[in-house]
């Protein structure tokens, strides 16, 4: 048994996140952390990898930029059901306002560019952008640094 407890360190809330595009306002996504904690999305993760060889790639270190596009698709088919829980201001090339669904959510983020997707795939990764105090105050950087 260890003698530290980080229990309260599973990231839970959901934020949005907003897509570094065009558009006034910027089209937010309600996202959800995609790692350990999201066990629906990461078992799904682990059998798409698994599934489309990417695993057998990475082990082997035969990875590419064909690998890297390849876990890029597996993201834009997992998210729409296991991390992005909604959207503000997505609007379709008319202008008009688009009601969120998987489907909806699937279509956007095959038209997102490869960078615009890796960037969500990389926020939505981290833990610490998911935790209600994410970013430390001035006290505790003073703190840390000793004064």
């Amino acid at each position: 048994m260890s003698q530290f407890d980080f229990s309260e360190d599973v990231p839970a809330e959901a934020v949005y996140y907003t897509l570094p595009l065009k558009g006034e306002p910027p089209p937010e996504l309600l996202v959800r952390y995609a790692g350990e904690a999201n066990r629906a999305y990461s078992n799904a993760l682990l059998k798409a990898n698994q599934k489309s060889g990417v695993s057998r790639r990475l082990a082997r270190g035969q990875a590419t930029v064909d690998t890297q596009k390849k876990l890029l698709d597996i993201d834009r088919d997992l998210f729409p059901r296991h991390v992005i829980l909604g959207w503000r201001h997505v609007v379709n090339k008319k202008k008009e306002q688009v009601e969120y669904s998987h489907a909806a959510c699937r279509e956007l983020l095959e038209a997102l560019p490869d960078w615009a997707m890796r960037e969500l795939s990389q926020f939505c990764g981290i833990a610490t952008n998911f935790t209600k105090d994410s970013e430390p105050d001035e006290s505790d950087i003073e703190d840390t640094a000793g004064n």
